[in-house]
């Protein structure tokens, strides 16, 4: 561990794949890094995913910790001036390692002795995770159709996927790159018996916001009326995902959009309620959005609305983790263009059933499938969520208490 007596003289670096959004600095909790250290983020995404535009640009943190490298060579003299002004680094480590550039840059760490940790705590289950819920048929009719489908896209996860075997299980023999710790969340993680570091139990992301939250008096966003929530996908109108691999999202505009439209209105009749849209942070925000029939939107507060509201609704956001918490029923939604993209289909089925909320095919569905489900009869397999994908700790301790008090001892 990083023993220092002052820890102003200790600089937390953390190693950002891409552009860090307004969303970013607090989802990190990079105003409570700074408190107690000296804090800097490392944003790679000119050098490693230079076509990869990821957010609406004024979605773009402009924080003066932030550093943009545009080669390795830059990146490693900047280390250097680091390390002669008496700084002890670690580096909190956001990246994959899925490319050559990749492996260098976290090599390079290593062999400067920075102690690193790495991330395990995405809030979200793998298929691995849960296998009584997607058979094998269903599995490979799925692939076969993303490959029809989707063939540029399963390309390039395989590749990804390809690397980063290649890189931390053949290469990483000869030159360890291995973390010095890896933080997880939940059991289903820590059951994984992951690389030979130190686990560090933890939280997602968005479960230690809801830890920093209960420490707060902060009031709830105040809605007149009863409400549903819709957890805002970035696509199609704004850069997904698939724009890593150079693919255009399935859904069209005019089919997703009036769709949702079609079945908010339908879910507002049926319910005597109102759907409020919780923005997603790679898109543009507007508080009231025109192709969601002007619809209220909020920017950043997707815990707040989701704790006060009837339903969720979601095309599966991590942002999920908060109608487990506060046990709100879920409608998981898709349309037909949705299933040309069967990687995404598969996914949403799979969350729909693990948390057994209902899936509608927004271009298919009758109106009797919008009906009220209760959830006193979920809250166990909610509780088991939390437990095995949000948190690993008790304590009620967030993220930045525990880095901080691991890098401080």
């Amino acid at each position: 561990m990083v023993k220092m007596n002052n820890p102003r003289k200790i600089k937390i670096i953390f190693l950002a794949p891409y552009r860090f959004k307004k969303f970013d600095i607090d989802r990190y909790e990079i105003k409570f890094f700074k408190k107690k250290f000296n804090i800097e983020i490392h944003d790679f995404s000119k050098l490693l995913y230079p076509h990869f535009n990821s957010s609406f640009k004024q979605n773009y943190a402009a924080d003066k910790e932030i550093k943009i490298f545009k080669s390795f060579e830059k990146w490693k003299n900047h280390i250097h001036k680091i390390k002669k002004s008496n700084y002890k680094i670690f580096a909190l480590n956001l990246l994959a390692i899925d490319s050559y550039k990749a492996f260098k840059i976290l090599f390079f760490i290593k062999s400067m002795n920075i102690k690193r940790m790495d991330f395990l705590n995405f809030g979200i289950p793998y298929y691995s995770h849960e296998k009584n819920l997607i058979s094998v048929f269903e599995h490979y009719k799925l692939k076969f159709r993303e490959l029809i489908y989707r063939t540029r896209f399963l390309i390039g996860n395989l590749k990804s996927k390809i690397n980063q075997y290649f890189f931390n299980n053949i290469i990483g023999i000869f030159f360890n790159i291995k973390p010095d710790y890896l933080f997880t969340a939940g059991k289903k993680f820590l059951n994984d018996k992951k690389k030979k570091c130190i686990i560090v139990k933890g939280n997602s992301w968005d479960y230690s916001r809801y830890v920093r939250e209960l420490k707060k008096n902060k009031k709830n966003i105040k809605i007149n009326s009863d409400y549903a929530v819709f957890l805002a996908n970035s696509g199609p109108k704004y850069p997904t995902d698939s724009h890593l691999y150079k693919t255009k999202v399935t859904e069209s505009v005019k089919n997703w959009y009036g769709g949702l439209n079609r079945f908010f209105n339908n879910l507002e009749n049926k319910f005597d309620l109102k759907v409020i849209i919780a923005t997603h942070p790679k898109a543009k925000f507007e508080k009231k959005i025109p192709y969601l029939g002007n619809r209220r939107a909020y920017k950043n507060s997707a815990m707040e609305l989701v704790k006060n509201c009837k339903y969720v609704i979601t095309h599966q956001s991590t942002s999920l983790s908060y109608a487990t918490i506060y046990k709100k029923p879920i409608f998981f939604i898709y349309t037909n263009e949705t299933k040309k993209n069967p990687g995404v289909f598969k996914y949403n089925k799979f969350l729909s059933k693990l948390l057994v909320g209902k899936l509608i095919n927004m271009n298919n569905y009758s109106k009797n499938n919008i009906n009220h489900f209760k959830i006193n009869n979920l809250k166990t397999k909610y509780n088991n969520y939390i437990k095995n994908y949000l948190t690993s700790r008790l304590d009620k301790k967030a993220n930045f208490e525990i880095i901080t008090s691991l890098i401080k001892n």
